[in-house]
């Protein structure tokens, strides 16, 4: 939630100084177009695990490695002012799942317990298709909504830890988290100011992808460029 509201201020930082660069043009123009940006992802939700794994009370633990923030890209077509048509891919950040088991040695044995860990490591990608729709307000700002369906990508690698080392072990052999490819919905709102850089704009959306199982949220900060 930290950094949601650090990510957050930024984003009202620089719209706010971008109103004092903004040109009197139309914040969308018919025509291609290509936007680029950051998205952060605000909160990812522990991933579905394999129903055929019995883990009993082990404990699970769910991590995010590396940067929430990763690059998106887009291309597409307004037909009007109004109305246009997007194609977009997005990365989510790598996350480890990992569940360790504790063996105590039996009573009066003077070695140390033993530990085991099943670690996987989840990389996932979006690729997708969005109507974009803008509700011009004035000549230097106007709102969008996008709705759409996202393809999503989901590849895992695991490895087993035990005595200090870490082996590769195939996904083949139960894993915790099964690989698997599916269509959910996309959808996103948000604000759009042009920009003195020709036919430019920077954006700001709330966007999310509604899964069978769980909604994925993110924000995103982007530039769009008009042809």
């Amino acid at each position: 939630m930290k950094n949601s509201r650090f990510f957050l201020t930024i984003a009202t930082t620089a719209t706010v100084l971008i109103f004092g660069l903004t040109a009197g043009v139309n914040a969308k123009e018919a025509g291609p177009f290509m936007i680029g940006g950051i998205t952060y992802w605000n909160d990812l939700a522990l991933p579905e695990l394999n129903e055929d794994v019995n883990l009993g009370d082990l404990p699970v633990e769910h991590k995010v490695d590396g940067s929430r923030a990763q690059l998106s890209v887009g291309v597409g077509y307004n037909l009007d002012e109004k109305l246009g048509f997007e194609l977009f891919y997005v990365s989510i950040p790598e996350r480890v799942i990992s569940v360790t088991d504790v063996e105590q040695p039996p009573e009066g044995i003077p070695v140390d317990p033993i530990s085991i860990s099943w670690n996987t490591t989840i990389e996932h990608e979006i690729v997708g298709a969005a109507a974009v729709y803008d509700l011009h307000v004035n000549e230097k700002f106007s709102l969008f909504g996008k709705a759409g369906i996202a393809f999503a990508r989901q590849t895992n690698e695991s490895s087993i830890t035990f005595g200090g080392r870490t082996t590769p072990i195939p996904n083949s052999l139960r894993p915790i988290v099964v690989e698997e490819d599916s269509f959910d919905l996309f959808g996103a709102v948000g604000a759009r100011i042009p920009i003195r850089m020709g036919d430019a704009s920077v954006t700001v959306a709330y966007q999310f992808v509604e899964t069978s199982v769980v909604r994925e949220t993110s924000l995103q900060l982007g530039v769009q460029w008009n042809f």
